[in-house]
């Protein structure tokens, strides 16, 4: 059965004293606005969310670096088991291709 994931878009404006150059991540972000010199507002209330499933859903999983097993789905986007996992073997959660 193909697992269904959700892609959420949240948006979040920073004001700062100088350019941000890099995309900062979010502990930085929460930092900076909150006890640092910028200032950060979310831009609306309304929330985006997008359901992906299948190959759709394993290929925006993958291209944040991440892997589906992470989510419990193989790479066809099928749902796998937490049980399907060997406590002991993290292969599978992690990716490692141990050939």
């Amino acid at each position: 059965m193909k697992k269904k994931i959700y892609r959420t878009v949240i948006r979040y404006e920073i004001l700062s004293e100088e350019p941000i150059k890099m995309i900062p991540d979010l502990g930085t972000i929460d930092e900076n606005c909150n006890e640092g010199s910028w200032s950060g507002l979310f831009l609306s209330e309304e929330v985006s969310n997008e359901e992906l499933t299948g190959e759709e859903a394993v290929k925006k999983i993958k291209s944040q670096g991440s892997d589906p097993s992470f989510f419990f789905m193989d790479d066809e986007g099928n749902s796998m088991e937490e049980r399907d996992f060997d406590e002991h073997d993290d292969s599978l959660m992690y990716g490692i291709d141990h050939n």
